[in-house]
């Protein structure tokens, strides 16, 4: 998923500098058929598709955080209350892990 998302961004200089960050993780994992069943829960609660598969596939494999800086979909993430990973924006997660 980060990816496709990468590569829908129209910036080129945003994109390589996005690419050189997503490079920096540890394992990538695929879409799999559990992930596209969660995602349509997502879906019913709300969040566009590629949200909701990104957040399946976070839950899936089990991460500690899902990070983004969308505010609008960590509304309706925490509205929902069915996120099975923790939710959060990249700045107040950062200073709560290292406080």
């Amino acid at each position: 998923m980060v990816d496709f998302e990468i590569s829908r961004l129209n910036d080129l200089e945003r994109r390589q500098r996005v690419h050189a960050l997503a490079g920096l993780a540890a394992i990538k994992l695929p879409v799999n058929a559990l992930a596209q069943v969660r995602a349509q829960e997502w879906v019913g609660q709300g969040l566009k598709p590629v949200d909701a598969l990104h957040l399946a596939c976070a839950e899936g494999a089990g991460v500690d955080a899902f990070l983004t800086t969308d505010d609008r979909l960590l509304r309706a993430i925490r509205r929902s209350n069915l996120a099975r990973v923790q939710a959060n924006n990249p700045l107040p997660w950062l200073n709560e892990v290292l406080s």
